[in-house]
């Protein structure tokens, strides 16, 4: 079920007796963040095309106003893959959250890059607050290996 819709899953039993299991996975965006981001990104699919590279977004509301949205990139390139790097302040690197299963090139200071591969590790999420939601976009791409 998609986490970003408000679902979830849980382990341990179906019944109805008392359980202290602990909830696994995506629970609801408030409380697993990371794993709603997650499983957003991977339950996402496209058709790939030859060397490309798209976004999809999806925004939350609260009381009418944006709070904060999933920002996904996706791409590759055939055999090949897509380099993607994104430049933004400590400050707001600190905000985000970010996909576990991207294939981080480099995350060391303000620019970090992510390598898309067909096949392979070919996207990467982030949970940004709705303040940056406008700029969020990546500066630069190349075809890599």
């Amino acid at each position: 079920m998609c986490c970003a819709c408000g679902g979830g899953t849980t382990d341990g039993s179906n019944d109805d007796s008392a359980d202290d299991t602990p909830t696994t996975g995506c629970v609801d965006d408030e409380t697993t963040p990371q794993e709603c981001l997650d499983q957003w990104v991977e339950d996402f699919t496209f058709t790939t095309r030859s060397c490309f590279i798209n976004s999809q977004t999806l925004t939350y509301t609260l009381n009418g106003n944006p709070s904060h949205a999933y920002i996904l990139y996706y791409g590759g390139c055939g055999s090949r893959s897509v380099d993607v790097w994104f430049n933004f302040s400590n400050n707001d690197w600190n905000d985000l959250l970010i996909s576990s299963s991207a294939n981080a090139l480099d995350l060391d200071g303000r620019r970090k890059e992510w390598n898309l591969k067909t096949g392979g590790a070919d996207r990467v999420g982030f949970r940004v607050p709705a303040d940056q939601i406008n700029g969020f976009r990546y500066q630069g791409r190349a075809v890599g290996n």
